[in-house]
């Protein structure tokens, strides 16, 4: 949010609306005057009034210019030799050529002093072409279908205590007013092109400025509101650095056409820039094809206290910050092509992109803030590092953005929220790409907490696609998600309350180091390499630390920690996991919700790894290897079976299950090969008996390898079995049940028919 000085600034600015952008011929203009805005401001109120672009032509006084020689028709205009001094208010025509002379205006009138430029060629070797001594205020009128030429001779970069001389082309010591419909050109070989030392609006004109320093400078105020402006500045293209009063020191941009090339900042200002239209070109500090030095700046737009932006089409090429503010920036509306060595959009203080369309082809970091806050707009982002980061905040309310980061795509050191918008982020290269150990480049990272509510998200990421070295928090949004890592990381807990999310490729799914996991709702798929599911209380060193000592393994099994718990509430999920389907290092607690497990094919994993699982509702089924596998516990309050069979099934072999009845109680198709089906429903019932069959078909409709409805036609009838126990272990047992909580006639199993 804009502080109350800058709200202040940008209402000062908001003077006239439809300023004439060029008188045609010199006289009184008829007509209805230029719509002013109340002025309720102390910069601009005494400098523009719509008077100051008319006249009666039959006022004007004529001035020509004959190379050494100068004449003047009236009154208010003395000659000294090649110096025409101007000492009265009034309109005065200057027309000619002047080889080394000076047009000097020191007037103590309280009138507006205007020089209309009407085809001339000034040339001063000592010091600026125009000076403005005094006056209450001066307005320099560039005649339509005309060309005109003012340039200094000295040489070299006026510094120290003759700063104070007219450092300029054209230099004023007050208020200073440029418009017209004729061509300008300005040529300096001494700091700056057009300077005043109060405030400087520029209405109209075309206007061609080549100086060594500083193009265009007003001091109290820059405000372009009209013009074809191009400038080519060894330092900066525009400037305002009025620093002893902070409600001064703005550049205003509300119209025109801009094309600056800096050695330094584009355009800077000791307060606030703000930007409500035109086109604005520029390339400063040498572009993104050299890093600007410690002396150079090299900053696209650059200002003390703000940069706002509400429209326009801004084209910057920079060497440092595209867009940078010392405090804040907003962007509410415009079109941008941002290309920068530095970041493309920086504000120590807060970001905030409410609206536009933002296209950054290439930066270090994309924007860069404290906290940084996205409701609008669409944003495109390539960077060599980060696409967002902020040191503490990063809020996205909506909007349309579109990363694709060497580094992290989105990061904070602190939390990280999203409530809605479209995201398309890729990092590190994607998920097909191998980094190293040291390095970050993860989708969204939150040192503090990540929250979703909503949004579209798609993330291709080289690390993980979504990560928290705390709290992950998900309440909604629709995931597409590929990731060399895992697909959702947390420190601490991980909750998922809602959202449709689809993990298509990941090491591990789900995981959270420290802490628990929560599924209270939500639609989640996952493919993984390794965990679908993993919960672990020691980092993935106590998980890998288990050599001999994994469930059914013979070795020493570790307790469960009761600061590590995965826990079902709700919500349905699919893994399809090469490593372990659910690996709980503590336990896992399911109380409803529907879990379908597509396990792993490899004797050294499972599609259920835990220490403790209870099941008191919803709907488990797991399929896999049978070499490690595990039903929930026996002090579950559902009734689960532990099916094996005496050789491994190929992949899309329906396994069914009915009642003494007929009816089915599951027809499953697993995805991959297996020998092994943990099954827990509220369909298994206590006394009751139940058939095993494997192959044959379904009618029914399938979803994630599960039928529903149809009729089933027989394969193979595998076993027979009766629930007697809370787990029932069905078929050949390999030991794999033998941890705590297995099923089956094992330690600590239920009993039940057991086909050898």
């Amino acid at each position: 949010m804009l502080s109350g000085k800058a709200v202040g600034r940008v209402a000062a600015v908001l003077l006239i609306v439809g300023l004439l952008q060029g008188v045609p011929s010199y006289s009184q203009v008829s007509g209805d005057e230029p719509a002013v805005a109340d002025p309720a401001v102390e910069n601009c109120a005494d400098h523009e009034d719509p008077e100051d672009y008319v006249w009666d032509s039959a006022d004007v006084i004529e001035i020509l210019l004959n190379e050494t020689a100068i004449t003047a028709s009236g009154a208010g205009a003395t000659v000294d030799g090649s110096v025409l001094t101007i000492t009265r208010a009034g309109t005065y025509n200057i027309s000619g050529v002047l080889a080394d002379g000076q047009i000097v205006v020191d007037s103590t009138d309280k009138g507006t002093v205007r020089l209309i430029l009407d085809g001339v060629d000034i040339h001063c070797s000592w010091s600026a072409a125009i000076v403005v001594e005094k006056a209450k205020k001066t307005v320099v009128v560039l005649a339509e279908d005309t060309e005109n030429y003012l340039s200094d001779g000295r040489s070299g970069v006026v510094e120290g205590s003759q700063a104070e001389e007219p450092n300029a082309v054209i230099f004023s010591r007050d208020d200073l007013t440029i418009c017209g419909a004729g061509w300008l050109s300005v040529c300096g070989d001494v700091n700056d092109g057009i300077s005043s030392k109060d405030g400087l609006i520029i209405a109209g004109g075309t206007i061609d400025i080549d100086v060594v320093d500083d193009g265009i400078r007003g001091k109290d105020y820059l405000v372009v509101r009209g013009g074809d402006i191009l400038v080519s500045a060894g330092g900066d293209g525009l400037k305002s650095d009025n620093e002893q009063d902070d409600a001064k020191g703005y550049v205003s941009i509300e119209a025109g056409a801009l094309n600056i090339v800096s050695g330094a900042d584009a355009i800077q200002a000791q307060t606030d820039v703000m930007i409500a239209d035109g086109e604005v070109t520029v390339r400063s500090g040498g572009g993104t094809n050299r890093r600007a030095g410690a002396a150079t700046a090299g900053k696209g737009i650059s200002a003390g206290v703000s940069v706002t932006v509400n429209g326009g089409d801004l084209n910057v090429n920079s060497g440092d910050d595209a867009l940078h503010s010392n405090d804040s920036l907003a962007i509410n509306g415009g079109t941008f092509v941002l290309s920068s060595t530095d970041d493309a959009i920086h504000a120590d203080s807060a970001v905030e992109i409410n609206g536009g369309d933002i296209q950054v082809t290439w930066c270090y970091e994309g924007v860069d803030s404290n906290a940084i806050s996205v409701t609008g707009g669409t944003i495109q982002i390539v960077s060599s590092d980060d696409g967002i980061i902020a040191a503490e905040h990063v809020s996205i309310a909506d909007g349309v953005i579109d990363i694709t980061a060497a580094g992290d795509a989105i990061a904070a050191q602190a939390d990280v929220t999203i409530a809605g918008g479209k995201l398309i982020l890729s990092s590190g290269g994607g998920s097909n790409t191998r980094i190293t150990a040291t390095t970050s480049a993860k989708g969204i990272k939150g040192v503090g907490s990540v929250v979703i509510d909503g949004g579209d998200l798609t993330v291709d990421s080289a690390d993980d696609a979504v990560h928290s070295d705390a709290n992950v928090t998900i309440n909604g949004g629709v995931f597409a998600i590929s990731s060399g890592d895992d697909g959702i990381h947390a420190n601490a807990d991980l909750v998922i309350n809602g959202g449709d999310i689809h993990i298509a490729k990941a090491y591990e799914g789900l995981e959270s180091t420290d802490a628990n996991i929560v599924i209270n709702g939500g639609r989640i798929r996952i493919v993984s390499s390794d965990d679908g599911i993993n919960v672990s209380a020691g980092g993935d060193e106590f998980a890998m630390g288990w050599p001999g000592g994994w469930p059914g393994g013979g070795g020493v099994t570790p307790e469960a920690s009761s600061d590590c718990y995965l826990y079902v509430n709700g919500g349905y999920l699919v893994i399809d996991a090469a490593g372990d389907g659910i690996d709980s290092n503590g336990a896992v607690v399911m109380t409803d919700g529907v879990v379908i497990v597509h396990g792993p094919t490899s004797n050294m994993n499972a599609a259920l790894d835990h220490l403790s699982f209870q099941m008191t509702g919803g709907f488990l089924l797991a399929a896999g290897n049978s070499g490690m596998a595990q039903a929930p516990s026996t002090s579950s309050t559902q009734y689960s079976i532990l099916l094996t069979f005496n050789t491994m099934l190929s992949a899309q072999t329906l396994v069914h299950i009915q009642n003494g009845s007929g009816q089915d109680i599951l027809s499953f198709v697993p995805g991959k090969q297996y020998n092994s089906v943990a099954f827990s429903s509220q369909d298994l019932v206590k006394g009751s008996t139940y058939d095993v069959y494997y192959g044959g078909s379904s009618t029914g409709t399938a979803s994630d390898g599960l039928y529903q409805d149809g009729t089933y036609t027989p394969g193979t009838k595998y076993a027979s079995f009766t629930i007697s126990s809370m787990v029932t272990n069905v078929g050949v047992n390999t030991g794999g049940g033998g941890a705590p909580g297995g099923g089956g006639n094992v330690p600590g199993g239920g009993g039940g028919a057991v086909r050898r």
